[in-house]
């Protein structure tokens, strides 16, 4: 197999992509605006990274109310707080939109309804203020968010984790990556909080206020997590390839087991659900270090210059879990970045940079948005898994948890 594979660039497949080069842009600011799930941002970033907003609303309130993202809710939602979400940012940034090069904005993956309110909002925004506009790849602007405040170098292995996706790839540079591998069912984050939910732990007077996965991990440090013992996730295949429903299926087991001896009721947490977080949040970061040891394998094969491990989304904002793939990364004489856990979660800041990437990079802008279309189901780069899982690539050094 060859070492050096093609890839696909995020702009293929999005009409009127073309305009603009922007490298005669030595010093610019790009305001971002992210809608892809359920957090308005938006974002104002320098050319040279500095981060002179970041203005966000969430609906975490909202949506905890009815168990989950209600995608009719989101959208709503979006369309009422963009406006002074983003006369925030200018002005935590103490700017006019004149001073703002160019516009980015996430078109995908994501919610539809959220997608689209994004986009209305963004179109009306970029002809009024006649400014080019950079269509973002949502899990692409995670991917290099760490870019921002870590020298990270291009190529670069990136674990990107989140409540939507989970995917291994190689960023070859902007909009070049090379997939080694994602998810066949529930992402990590989406576990997190079908976990949570199922323990009750919105009844928990210490996390209450908190999302799924970050409730989790709270109570985990008060519990036992051989307490619980779960089997490894997919095991027996050697490939890059995620799955995250046997865990949750297992951690389900569990929970009813322990229901069956609750008195307290559908009103309280489950019994030892504390144990219960742990054992899951063990198993959970288990199976995404493994699947990233045996990348990090592939890699050093195939890639012997690349030795940074960057790892981003919602999921990585998980302290435990960053500690063992920096651990991980560590053993490998690997660098290990990720950004701060505020900028893991959905933000402005990060398309922005994208966007600021993407014209360092001389990709070309767009100024006619009338064929733009949002892509709710947008896969990121070039899929290489078959190749990866065609080296059967043992995993022999076992991490500790």
């Amino acid at each position: 197999m060859k070492s050096v594979l093609k890839f696909n660039t995020l702009s293929r497949g999005i009409k009127g992509y073309r305009g603009l080069s922007g490298n005669d842009c030595k010093d610019f600011i790009v305001l971002g605006v992210e809608t892809s799930c359920d957090d308005t941002g938006v974002g104002v970033v320098t050319s040279s990274g500095a981060i002179l907003a970041d203005s966000r609303h969430s609906q975490l309130a909202w949506h905890q109310k009815t168990g989950g993202v209600n995608p009719k809710v989101a959208g709503k939602l979006h369309r009422e707080y963009l406006g002074s979400v983003m006369e925030t940012a200018l002005r935590d940034a103490g700017i006019k939109m004149k001073d703002v090069y160019a516009v980015a904005a996430t078109v995908g993956p994501g919610l539809a309804l959220s997608l689209e309110a994004g986009m209305d909002f963004t179109k009306k925004l970029v002809a009024k203020e006649n400014k080019p506009f950079i269509p973002v790849h949502h899990m692409e602007a995670h991917a290099l968010t760490a870019c921002i405040t870590h020298p990270v170098s291009f190529p670069f292995l990136v674990l990107l984790a989140s409540g939507g996706h989970c995917i291994l790839t190689v960023c070859e540079g902007p909009g070049k990556f090379l997939r080694l591998g994602e998810c066949r069912d529930d992402a990590p984050g989406e576990a997190f909080d079908k976990i949570a939910r199922a323990l009750r732990l919105h009844t928990h007077p210490l996390v209450s206020d908190l999302s799924g996965g970050r409730a989790i991990e709270v109570l985990a440090k008060f519990g036992n997590p051989e307490k619980f013992p779960f089997p490894r996730a997919m095991s027996q295949r050697l490939d890059c390839m995620f799955s995250f429903s046997g865990i949750k299926t297992h951690t389900m087991r569990v929970i009813t087991s322990q229901e069956a001896n609750d008195p307290t009721g559908p009103h309280s947490p489950v019994l030892q659900c504390e144990d219960i977080s742990a054992a899951s949040l063990a198993a959970i970061s288990r199976h995404l270090v493994t699947r990233t040891q045996r990348a990090i394998l592939y890699c050093i094969e195939k890639w012997p210059t690349l030795n940074h491990l960057v790892v981003s989304g919602g999921v990585a904002s998980n302290l435990y879990l960053r500690k063992k793939l920096e651990e991980l990364a560590s053993y490998y004489g690997y660098h290990f970045s990720c950004p701060e856990p505020s900028l893991c979660t959905d933000n402005g800041v990060m398309i922005a940079w994208a966007g600021i990437e993407h014209i360092k990079a001389g990709l070309p802008l767009m100024k006619d948005l009338s064929t733009l279309k949002f892509i709710p189901k947008w896969r990121l780069g070039k899929d290489i898994s078959n190749v990866v899982a065609d080296e059967r690539i043992k995993v022999k050094v076992k991490m500790k948890y």
